[in-house]
This record gives C-alpha cells, structure tokens and sequence, in this order.
C-alpha cells in the first residue's frame, strides 16, 4: 500500500496544506491503512412454496460469519398473491447488513476521520407492500408503500475530548413512504414513464430529520419513435430539499430540476449501426448534493453542468 497526500492533519482534525504531493514516510505520518485480511463464511437457505394456484410464499435466511465480528443472521420472506389476471399484490420483509470496511476500521493518525477497531456492522430490516394493476396492453401503474428500521449505522462523529473526527456506530434511523409508477404506451412510436416517491425519515435517538434525504424525488420521461430509423427521448428529474444535520450550521439545500435530451439514428442499410446524441442538465441549471460538514465545512458538491456527448458505436 502507498499512500501519498498534500495535507496534514491538524489538532482537532482540522486540515492543513502539506508542501507537496509526498507519501506518509515522507510527512512522517501514519498512513491511510495497513495491509490486513479477514474470513468470511457464508450460506443461504431459500425455498417457496405454491400454497394455492394464486398464492406463492418464499422463505430465506442467509447466515454471514466474519472473523472480525463475528456471526450475522438475516431472514427474508415474501407472500404474492395474483389477485386476478390484472392485479397483483405484495407482501415482503427483509433484513440485510453492512460490514465495516477496512478503512473504517484502520486507526492511522493521518486519516481524516480516524477508523474504529471496535465497530459493529449496520443492520436494516424493510418491510414492503406493492400492488401492481395493469389496466391494459398500454397502460400499467404500481403502488409501493414501505418502512424501514436501520441499527448501528457507521457515521463519522466527533470523538469526545479530542474532537477528532472518528467512525463510529450510532442509534440508526427509521423512515417510511411510497413510491408511484406509470407506463404509458401512447401509440405504437410513443410511450411515457413517471414515478414519484415520498419517504420521510429521522434519527431513532433524537427524532430529527435525516440529513441529506430528500423527502420527494420525481422522475418523468418520454419516448418517441419518429421515423424506423430516428427515435428520441426526453427526462425530467426533481429532488426536493434537504435538511441539514443539527451540528451544521450552513441553511437546508434547495432541490433542483435537471433535464436531460438524447436524439438517435440508426440506419436501415447499416445492421446495429447507431449515431447518438445526448445531452444532460440540458438547462445548465445549477444543482448541488450535500457535502459532510466535518470534512468540508462550507461548500456543497456541484453537479455536472450542461454536457453534450455524441456517440457512433455498433450494437449486436
């Protein structure tokens, strides 16, 4: 492993300009991680049972042993029930986890956020309803409602006394919403697609809003086939606003509308020739994900703005 830098790492973790790019021997600094290994063991049982001509129930578990943590068990079920020839209706729950990544867990002094050897893996149990309705040939839409219950997230804390930043297991969050979705198939050359999803989520210990979430997120496209041979599509994306963690004092971030165009020519005389056009933030609006204020104390992270691509490849 080389691990080379431009900074240091100051008193409470605050950053400071290094006199060039060097590796950590030269700044006479720990490095990032060191070379390290572990074991993982794992088996899945999975089996599904047809208990009537409309109702399927399949029943899992997937055991995980880590030589570092240890034994993780994580039971999954779902029940389907085929209403009628249109209409079909979901039942499922699940549990998943997250092991701590190595450099989650290294404590070099040069990092950052200092590792944790002490860490337990996150754990997340969901539970979903879905109705899926086709209401013809042309026409299907889906409701999804669902909760979720995290435990033990691994998130980057001030430590006690030293103020260093250092990964850490918290409380969790738990969070609740839905999803819509439509297809449309207009014509034979024309089809749209939308889907609109509302969650609404907050730390288990506080009962604050999760930072960075955003609680509606919309996505809307269309397809049009105008000739055999030119076909185009356009996308519209929202996300709404976020709040911000209640150590950060910078305001919420706004949300933002970006859409996209692409235009395509495939030519009959030429098999799986294509020539593509595409552009992203067709607007060139100004759109920004959050940053964490411990490492980056001002500035949010700025998405691409407007950006054309053309493309002439051959599909098979």
């Amino acid at each position: 492993i080389v691990d080379r830098r431009n900074f240091l790492q100051g008193p409470g973790g605050v950053l400071l300009p290094a006199p060039g790019f060097l590796t950590t021997d030269e700044l006479g600094v720990l490095p990032n991680a060191f070379a390290d290994s572990r074991t993982n063991v794992f088996g899945l049982l999975q089996d599904e049972w047809s208990v009537a001509p409309d109702w399927t129930v399949t029943l899992g578990v997937r055991f995980d042993h880590f030589s570092n943590f240890g034994l993780t068990i994580n039971p999954r079920a779902s029940v389907v029930w085929n209403a009628n020839p249109t209409l079909t209706v979901k039942a499922l729950y699940g549990s998943a986890f997250r092991a701590p990544t190595f450099l989650e867990e290294t404590e070099g002094s040069g990092q950052i956020a200092r590792g944790n050897q002490n860490l337990e893996p996150e754990m997340i149990d969901t539970a979903e309803i879905v109705l899926e309705k086709r209401w013809s040939d042309a026409f299907e839409t889906s409701v999804t409602g669902y909760a979720y219950w995290t435990n033990d997230l691994i998130e980057v804390v001030s430590s006690p006394g030293t103020g260093i930043p250092t990964f850490e297991n918290t409380s969790g969050t738990r969070g609740a919403g839905f999803e819509l979705e439509g297809r449309l198939e207009v014509n034979d050359n024309v089809s749209v697609r939308t889907s609109y999803a509302y969650q609404s989520a907050e730390l288990r210990d506080s009962g604050q809003r999760v930072s960075g979430v955003p609680q509606h997120l919309l996505y809307a496209e269309g397809r049009w086939m105008m000739t055999p041979e030119w076909s185009g599509l356009i996308g519209v994306k929202y996300v709404g606003n976020r709040s911000r963690a209640a150590s950060d004092i910078r305001p919420p971030i706004n949300g933002y509308a970006l859409a996209n165009l692409s235009l395509e020519y495939r030519p009959r005389q030429i098999s799986g020739l294509f020539v593509r056009v595409a552009a992203t933030n067709l607007l060139d609006k100004r759109a920004l994900e959050p940053s964490p204020n411990l490492i980056f104390p001002t500035d949010d992270i700025p998405l691409e703005g407007r950006k054309i691509i053309a493309r002439i490849g051959v599909s098979r």
